[in-house]
């Protein structure tokens, strides 16, 4: 933690007194607050019906922790994606583990999203901006995932010791 020194004058006398400086900052923006992964008919594999689609470079998040280092974390908001039938089919309840994210700049792992916190990375205290560039990869599958909308809220949280 950072201290600042102040100077308190009394009289023909003086002292030191040392207070916690309270402008540390800790900050966490996004480029995006959405991000679409369409996928294609020619995506889909014609004997499986299995596809994946990654998007590189979907987003970008800008961490600023001028006081300590900092830990970022993801999760997905609930198990499974919402879902906004294309034909009137009911709701296959697509798991959020069928979307993965990775921040390649710190690591080449794909982590499997689920309710629950996983650190996605980790930095040093700076005074500058540290970005994070994010990839996303989404499996589908045309046997149990039929035509329509899917959302899923993620959630990233930026902590510092």
């Amino acid at each position: 933690m950072k201290y600042l020194t102040r100077l308190a004058l009394s009289g023909a006398c003086f002292s030191l007194l040392t207070v916690p400086c309270v402008f540390a900052t800790l900050t966490l923006t996004t480029s995006t607050g959405s991000i679409a992964i369409p996928f294609l008919a020619t995506d889909y594999n014609a004997s499986t019906g299995a596809a994946q689609v990654i998007k590189i470079s979907a987003q970008t998040l800008t961490i600023l922790s001028t006081s300590n280092t900092w830990t970022l974390n993801v999760r997905a908001l609930s198990s499974t994606f919402s879902f906004a039938p294309s034909l009137g089919d009911s709701n296959p309840n697509k798991p959020a583990a069928d979307l993965v994210v990775r921040a390649p700049v710190t690591s080449s792992t794909w982590l499997v999203l689920s309710t629950t916190n996983q650190v996605l990375s980790t930095g040093p205290k700076s005074a500058s901006n540290q970005t994070r560039v994010l990839d996303y990869r989404l499996n589908s599958n045309l046997s149990t995932n039929p035509p329509g909308s899917y959302t899923l809220s993620v959630v990233y949280t930026l902590t510092s010791p």
